[in-house]
């Protein structure tokens, strides 16, 4: 208290002054403390939430999808063909077999685009059952964290990013970073990273079809 700092003289010396209030020191120390163990405990229950719930998402991909014969043979597919793909590019040919070359490569970016729609396809129903999967357990976080700061970030964020990261938090303090934000970044790093531990992930170059053609359009127009 800094009337009683002021006044400190009254009682002979600082460490009177603190022996005559122990208890109301005790309370700040104990508050400041709960707060902020509160907070790390609420960050750390969101993101094993997101883990648990990719884990179970991924768990209900390999059951459905990855582990029948026809995703893993629209992959190997996918595969070889970006193997080709990379391997025809990489050759060097002359200007008279440049034409040949080109239709090849379109050929091959043309099989590519097929197997990838293929291979989504195969994908399409699981997804949506895990995308409302995930926004039931948002929804299921959403009744316990809704309007309270669970991190505290190291810098305010830039106007831009504050919608996210201040969503649903009152007051103007924008390092309080709401649980909608740590959810989404977790579920989105944890998918890709689950996915590339179990060997899931798409295969290299499976959309450079689409640079490509980007590509052809650009010299076309020209």
């Amino acid at each position: 208290n800094v009337g009683n700092v002021k006044d400190w003289r009254r009682y002979g010396s600082l460490e009177a002054l603190f022996i005559d209030r122990p208890v109301q020191i005790s309370i700040v120390k104990i508050e400041v403390g709960t707060t902020m163990v509160e907070s790390i405990l609420n960050a750390l229950v969101i993101v094993m939430v997101s883990v648990c719930a990719n884990l179970v998402s991924e768990g209900i991909s390999w059951i459905f999808v990855y582990r029948t014969d026809s995703f893993k043979q629209s992959k190997v597919r996918l595969t070889e063909l970006n193997k080709r793909l990379e391997k025809e590019e990489a050759t060097l040919v002359g200007l008279e077999k440049r034409k040949t070359q080109e239709k090849k490569i379109e050929r091959y970016n043309e099989d590519i685009k097929q197997a990838t729609s293929q291979l989504n396809g195969s994908r399409f129903k699981v997804n949506i059952g895990i995308s409302l999967l995930l926004m039931f357990v948002y929804r299921l976080i959403s009744f316990r964290y809704y309007g309270t700061p669970v991190a505290i970030l190291p810098f305010e964020p830039i106007p831009y990013l504050r919608g996210m990261t201040h969503r649903g938090l009152e007051g103007d303090n924008f390092r309080e970073c709401s649980f909608a934000f740590i959810y989404a970044m977790c579920t989105m790093a944890f998918k890709g990273t689950l996915q590339k531990a179990l060997g899931q992930s798409a295969p290299r170059n499976t959309y450079d079809y689409m640079k490509n053609m980007e590509r052809d359009s650009m010299f076309s127009k020209k």
